[in-house]
């Protein structure tokens, strides 16, 4: 439900809570896979992930098929001057 309304009778503050938390549970997935990213971009890692993932729900394929898809991401947005390969990242 990336970016859509609060159905109602749900409490808008709790959805909040809980999507933010979605969002940390998949950026603690994916940095691990791109350690060299995660230490090139420092600080900016964490709120350019936040980003990314309240833009892109998450994609078919898991923690990979997401890491690849935050460095094409983050490519397009300039924080990473290189395009990154069209494989998955490898662990």
């Amino acid at each position: 439900m990336a970016g859509a309304d609060v159905p109602p009778g749900l409490d808008a503050k709790r959805v909040a809570i809980q999507a933010a938390a979605l969002i940390e549970k998949r950026r603690s997935v994916v940095g691990p896979m791109l350690p060299g990213l995660v230490d090139a971009m420092g600080e900016s890692f964490s709120p350019l992930f936040r980003a990314y993932a309240a833009e892109h729900p998450r994609p078919v394929g898991g923690g990979r098929a997401d890491a690849q898809a935050f460095l094409r991401y983050a490519h397009a947005v300039g924080a990473v001057p290189v395009e990154p390969a069209s494989g998955p990242p490898h662990v």
